[in-house]
């Protein structure tokens, strides 16, 4: 029986035929009558085949494909199946799993499975579901994970505009095992992810490399880590000998979470401290010259191309402030999650902010986010972590 077929607008198939897996409401000429997440053949205007992907009636992104060309070379579910397979493998090429067990097991578009979102922790993951699509194959998800002799699984609820849209299912819940913290290790230090109370999956496995290159530059110095979560950063930069380490977050439960992670790694370390404040108030009022390396790491400051602007002037005022209060020599680590501020954007705002404080400043690195984090050539969305070290003279 052929499948239900999304016909694209006349002339709106180069993106598809360019392999990204987007396809949005205005490019849709006409499609079926169907359930939230069925698989759907997309044609274009003439009727040619290009793409097959989970349709989601109505949504401004309509249709997410996984598989490009005329013919689906297997069944639904053994594609998701390979597709899942391919990404557990690629992580065994890509990383030392020896010691490191905390890591993104499957990345949405990146391992051409949209909607699925896993990191694993130990003998333990957390899923994310995003779409219908990807709801519809929670179950062949669900087997592959738990053969792979995970002992816990646990189903991350999305946020409450996005249970709106997709039900009641989206609520959080152990899929199998139970346990209060998932315990792992990242290039042999030992960590905790809160699946249940933590923010995202509990931890922030993206940021792996980036914790590398602070145990490189902290040496000696007195590290600033703000929005610092569970202290993922402060861990590497005493790793790295910095001189002190201040955690700072609004989050007490976070807090102490970062100072398990110390005491965790290196036993009572009077190097490290912790401060519940709000950071933008804490920067304005901090002393010249208190810090050597400020590190920046904020939540996303824009989920929709609509708050570009604002959260441009956020980021921009949160590096004014970190950048004027370091001496010369300084460094400043800073981080934008925010899909919809490019990478050319916030080196722009960077920028801004430099010239306004008038002080020499020059890049040394430019970071992104872990390779168990892949993006797709034809999907540049995916790079969503931009980074940049700064020296301030």
């Amino acid at each position: 029986m052929p499948l239900p077929t999304v016909y694209l607008k006349p002339g709106k198939e180069k993106a598809l035929r360019n392999r990204h897996p987007w396809v949005f409401s205005g490019a849709v000429g006409k499609e079926p009558e169907v359930e939230p997440g069925t698989l759907v053949a997309v044609a274009s205007h003439e009727g040619h085949i290009l793409a097959f992907g989970h349709l989601e009636p109505k949504a401004t992104l309509r249709v997410r494909c996984f598989h490009f060309g005329s013919t689906l070379p297997a069944s639904e579910t053994d594609l998701w199946q390979a597709h899942l397979e391919a990404a557990v493998q690629r992580r065994g090429r890509l990383l030392d799993l020896s010691n490191t067990t905390g890591y993104r097991l499957i990345f949405a578009e990146g391992d051409a499975l949209p909607g699925v979102v896993c990191d694993r922790y130990g003998d333990g993951a957390v899923l994310q579901l995003r779409t219908y699509g990807s709801r519809r194959m929670l179950e062949v998800t669900e087997r592959y994970l738990q053969a792979l002799g995970l002992k816990h699984l646990f189903l991350k609820g999305e946020s409450m505009e996005q249970k709106s849209k997709l039900g009641p299912e989206t609520e959080s819940k152990w899929l199998f095992g139970d346990t209060d913290y998932l315990h792992f290790i990242e290039n042999g230090l030992k960590f905790m992810a809160d699946p249940v109370n933590g923010q995202k999956t509990g931890f922030f496995v993206d940021q792996r490399p980036n914790r590398e290159r602070m145990a490189h530059y902290a040496k000696g110095r007195r590290v600033l880590e703000c929005f610092s979560y569970s202290g993922g950063f402060g861990v590497y930069a005493l790793k790295g000998g910095a001189k002190g380490v201040l955690s700072l977050d609004g989050s007490q439960h976070a807090l102490a979470l970062a100072e398990q992670h110390v005491l965790g790694n290196f036993g009572a370390e009077p190097r490290h401290t912790v401060l519940k404040a709000d950071v933008f108030d804490y920067l304005k009022g901090l002393e010249q010259d208190q810090f050597d390396l400020i590190l920046l790491d904020p939540p996303a400051f824009s989920k929709h191309s609509s708050t570009v602007e604002r959260a441009a002037r956020g980021y921009k005022e949160l590096n004014m402030k970190a950048l004027a209060k370091l001496p010369s020599g300084g460094l400043l680590f800073t981080f934008s999650c925010s899909q919809h501020i490019d990478r050319d954007l916030f080196r722009k705002i960077l920028f801004s902010a430099a010239a306004d404080i008038g002080r020499p400043v020059r890049i040394l690195e430019q970071l992104t986010q872990g390779a168990d984090h892949p993006v797709d050539i034809y999907h540049p969305e995916g790079e969503y972590l931009k980074g940049i070290i700064l020296e301030v003279d």
